[in-house]
């Protein structure tokens, strides 16, 4: 359960601030074992925490969010319910696609443009 929450924590944060990021090269990765399953990690009820910090570390916000996934083939639907420490709500629905060369490609109707992303 902590090994799945840590990464769900991982996946939304590369999801907010990948533009800040460096990039690494997924082939990094490719011989760990157990593979990671997309589909099968994000399906059913997902709860997850985490903060955000500004460039010094400072903790400035926390929150919390519980993810409801379904997929039905290539296609998932992430349902986000946030709360943060300051009181404020969010909900924010991702659709995800599994694309033939094995990437996806997801999609939110309040987020510019369109995340990419391999395994």
């Amino acid at each position: 359960m902590l090994k799945r929450l840590i990464l769900s924590v991982a996946l939304l944060a590369s999801s907010i601030g990948f533009g800040c990021s460096n990039h690494v090269d997924p082939a990094v990765y490719a011989a760990q074992t157990p593979a990671f399953d997309m589909r099968g990690y994000f399906n059913g009820t997902i709860d997850a925490w985490g903060v955000f910090q500004d460039r010094s570390g400072e903790v400035k916000k926390r929150f919390t969010v519980v993810m409801k996934c379904a997929w039905q083939g290539d296609v998932g639907s992430f349902e986000e319910d946030f709360a943060y420490s300051d009181g404020t709500r969010e909900k924010r629905t991702w659709t995800f696609t599994r694309n033939a060369d094995g990437s996806y490609t997801g999609r939110a109707p309040d987020v510019v443009g369109t995340a990419t992303g391999i395994i």
